[in-house]
């Protein structure tokens, strides 16, 4: 429940900026939206840095929530805004990273990635380096550059086992994706199997979805098919629409392969709406 005390005070932005963060993490990305928003309207002096960091909170929140045109905007407007801050300078890279990779300008997104590496180090800042390895090799997962995307995700897998959680980094069904489509498939079964003891008790949409992905797309002949479909056939209201499109995109893949066309087809076009 988000506080609606109205006062600026200090203790109350920081507890909205807690409460949006938690939000976020439990992919509630609507009710996150709101307690940023609401900091980022506070108008008092002594606020400036706590609505600097919603305005940062905020992209990543939409970036969780697969929500790719509302992340550019907000950091196009980060931009505009605050083209040097000086803080946040990590996060500032990875969406900078994140935006040009998103709009397709991969020269940009090299640029900023290795302004992006000056900045940071496995041991300095082992967070940044994992979170920027694991944008990276998603987008040249889906760009089909697997050579590049492997090297990215298993880097980025490598640093995140420090962190317990694997929806915060959320690169190993990734690195999933790419090890089938490589055909190494006893490494691709170990990243699941390592994916699967991870997420034992979370309750998260996002990694429901990827590790069902990632099971089918491990699968062979007609399971893989049907584990699609089951994957496909509920819907979670906190569901990523990126990630169902993203699923879709891999089943379409799988159908056209065993000669389903049509259905390859409709599947394809379903997709390309979702991410639209």
């Amino acid at each position: 429940q988000i506080s609606r005390r109205p006062d600026g005070g200090n203790e109350t932005v920081a507890t909205l900026l807690v409460q949006g963060r938690a939000l976020s993490y439990a992919e509630h990305h609507v009710a996150a939206q709101e307690a940023f928003a609401r900091v980022r309207n506070f108008l008092e002096a002594n606020t400036v840095n706590w609505r600097e960091t919603a305005a940062f909170l905020a992209v990543d929140n939409e970036i969780r929530g697969g929500n790719v045109r509302k992340a550019v905007k907000l950091i196009e407007d980060l931009e505009l805004a605050e083209p040097e801050t000086k803080y946040h300078r990590g996060m500032r890279h990875v969406f900078r990273v994140w935006r040009a990779n998103a709009i397709g300008n991969e020269e940009l997104a090299r640029a900023y990635a290795t302004d992006a590496r000056h900045f940071s180090g496995a041991e300095s800042h082992p967070a940044i380096t994992a979170q920027l390895a694991a944008c990276q090799g998603q987008f040249a997962l889906m760009r089909g550059n697997l050579a590049e995307a492997f090297a990215h995700l298993s880097r980025a897998a490598e640093i995140g086992q420090a962190f317990s959680n694997p929806t915060l980094l959320r690169c190993e069904a990734d690195l999933v994706e790419v090890l089938v489509r490589l055909g190494r498939h006893r490494e691709a079964a170990q990243a699941l199997w390592h994916l699967e003891s991870r997420a034992v008790g979370l309750r998260s949409p996002w990694l429901m979805m990827a590790v069902a992905r990632s099971r089918a797309m491990l699968a062979d002949g007609e399971q893989s098919l049907q584990l699609f479909s089951d994957a496909l056939a509920g819907k979670n209201p906190q569901e990523s629409l990126l990630e169902r499109a993203r699923t879709l995109l891999c089943y379409s893949e799988r159908l056209g392969a065993f000669g389903r066309l049509r259905s390859a087809r409709d599947g394809l076009l379903r997709a390309k709406v979702m991410f639209d």
